[in-house]
């Protein structure tokens, strides 16, 4: 019921924010990124994808909420939006699929894809019966 879900979100929560420090680890560290790229004037940049702004914006709101405290009804419309932005981010990731790529690998990775997909949902589903017991 209620009081799973509850518990389940608190554990996401808690496993996301002990995974910042190591994103932000990674980000200073270089881990990931190209390393150097050559400028104009022979200097050269460390070439990556940017500041993992959302490590901190995460850490800022949960500390944020837990001195203060954040109001239910923006609780509410911050839960709406962020369904939204999921929802958003998951599109993008659709528009970005180019089918005729994914055919040109052959079959072996669609099926591993489809493999692991019915390990996700077989999986999720057995532990969702042992936990919960539905």
């Amino acid at each position: 019921g209620a009081e799973v879900a509850s518990t389940a979100v608190i554990t996401k929560l808690l496993r996301v924010f002990m995974l910042e420090p190591w994103i932000i680890a990674m980000y200073y560290l270089g881990i990931g990124q190209t390393k150097t790229t050559a400028k104009a004037g022979g200097t050269t940049a460390k070439a990556g994808k940017g500041v993992p702004w959302f490590a901190f914006g995460f850490i800022g709101v949960a500390t944020y909420n837990s001195i203060f405290g954040i109001a239910p009804g923006l609780q509410k419309t911050f839960t709406m939006l962020s369904a939204g932005f999921l929802g958003s981010a998951m599109a993008a990731l659709g528009l970005d699929t180019d089918l005729v790529k994914v055919k040109s690998l052959g079959w072996k990775p669609i099926v591993l894809a489809f493999a692991l997909w019915a390990n996700l949902l077989g999986m999720g589903l057995l532990v969702s019966r042992v936990l919960v017991g539905m």
